[in-house]
């Protein structure tokens, strides 16, 4: 609204600017003669025949600053439905024709009539706005009441499961391990369940998201699934590096995203096919975590397959879209990106990319430039079993920062080289999130009493291990 009203006022201006330099042009041409001779009188009759033909507010003449003809109708300023212009002919002894010109009642009418409508329109929004927003917090109620009940329902049957397998005594270890492993996941589940129905309304609260190892998070699931499903209907394949794929996720929305695929998987079988094949693998690089799950189903037509993700687009009789689009937005949320390529007749296989979590490593860390000081802290260390650091300037320490955990423990010298002070140095580490930070040096401590704030405190050179 408010931009359409700007448009509107430069379009009003420009409208007036152009009509009245017409005017300005025509007058100058018509009265060439009179304006030149001086002929005031005759200057005074055109203005006055002008005055009458034009809708003018105010119209005044004058020759070196004295008035010879003045009409003034209303205030004689610009504004939004009038333009002011000035003739000005130094060669005709200052001659200074000032005039206001005024937009024609109808289109003044029409321009009332359009702010009228656009303040009828911006109320209507709102209005809307507003009735959404309460539509939306019924249903997000409703919704929270559904939860709620659910998470109440389910926890009666689990209690009764729970108690029978606990009385079962022909259960082999691995079966009894997976019993207790699915009744504490639909447990998590209710738990969260009746957790997020005790939100408020409207609550954009970022979840708290912790570290976990990949391969253990997708190895449990798998061994859940293959419980669920009949292996003769049903194989997973699972091949990953032996090295940790540490990422930042929600461990509960993991395994449903993780279990909604491998359910779609399953629903997608080709038909007189005898078992789903899924294969599932975890590659890390340097900056990623890429877990990739391919199966052997009918596959995904082309003409939908953008539109995942997207929308609430499902395949399935029964479904609503839901589980793929809220895969979408978690992946988003963990900052990685999921890709879906299928072939009809085929398979599909979906690649879901997380970035990797680089763990620091917790360090005690000396910096001095005197190398005998740096070798007796070594052999110290070595012998007490110290994760230890010996470096002799801030350049080392610089290339190896992004290695070190905020909770390690740096020892540095007041007195480095090149002139470097100590209490400098600290003081960058402090505002890097580094907290345990000492100074090492001969002189009294009183000396440093202005940089305490954020130090843990003035040792002397000798090794802090007894």
């Amino acid at each position: 609204a408010v931009l359409t009203l700007l448009i509107v006022s430069l379009f009003l201006r420009y409208y007036l600017y152009i009509n009245s330099n017409q005017l300005i042009k025509e007058f100058k041409t018509q009265n060439y003669r009179e304006i030149y001779s001086l002929d005031t009188l005759k200057i005074s009759s055109r203005l006055n025949s002008l005055s009458n033909a034009i809708n003018w507010v105010c119209l005044d003449g004058s020759i070196d600053r004295q008035s010879f003809y003045s009409m003034n109708k209303g205030q004689c300023e610009n504004g939004l439905f009038q333009q002011k212009q000035e003739i000005f002919i130094p060669e005709a002894n200052n001659l200074k024709i000032s005039f206001t010109v005024k937009l024609p009642k109808e289109i003044e009418y029409l321009v009332y009539l359009f702010l009228f409508l656009q303040l009828l329109l911006i109320v209507a929004i709102i209005l809307s706005t507003k009735k959404s927003e309460e539509e939306k917090h019924l249903n997000e109620l409703k919704i929270n009441k559904l939860a709620r009940q659910m998470s109440h329902d389910i926890r009666s049957p689990l209690a009764t499961l729970n108690t029978v397998f606990s009385r079962l005594e022909k259960v082999d270890a691995i079966d009894n391990d997976l019993i207790n492993r699915s009744i504490i996941r639909i447990n998590q589940i209710t738990n969260n369940l009746l957790k997020s129905s005790k939100k408020e309304p409207f609550n954009n609260a970022v979840p708290k998201l912790d570290i976990y190892d990949l391969n253990q998070l997708v190895t449990d699931l798998i061994m859940e699934k293959s419980t669920e499903y009949n292996p003769l209907t049903l194989s997973i394949q699972f091949e990953s590096t032996s090295a940790k794929s540490l990422v930042q996720l929600d461990e509960d929305e993991f395994k449903r995203c993780l279990s909604n695929l491998i359910n779609n998987s399953v629903e997608a079988k080709k038909a007189g096919a005898s078992k789903v094949e899924i294969k599932i693998s975890i590659l890390i690089n340097d900056s990623d975590c890429i877990l990739t799950l391919s199966d052997n189903g009918k596959g995904i037509d082309k003409s939908i397959i953008d539109q995942i993700g997207k929308e609430e687009l499902t395949t399935k009789k029964e479904g609503n879209g839901l589980g793929l689009m809220h895969t979408f937005e978690c992946i988003k949320n963990w900052h990685g990106s999921i890709n879906i390529q299928s072939t009809r007749g085929v398979g599909t296989t979906i690649k879901i990319t997380l970035p990797t979590i680089k763990v620091r490593e917790h360090f005690s860390i000396l910096i001095d430039d005197d190398e005998l000081v740096r070798m007796t802290w070594t052999a110290t260390a070595k012998k007490k079993q110290v994760n230890f650091i010996a470096l002799s300037s801030p350049e080392e320490l610089k290339k190896i920062i992004s290695k070190i955990n905020f909770d390690s423990t740096f020892y540095i010298d007041s007195n480095l080289s090149d002139d470097i002070a100590g209490e400098d140095l600290a003081k960058e580490l402090f505002e890097l999130g580094f907290l345990n930070i000492y100074i090492t040096s001969g002189f009294d401590k009183e000396k440093f009493v202005s940089y305490l704030h954020f130090l843990k405190g003035i040792r002397d050179k000798s090794p802090p291990w007894k």
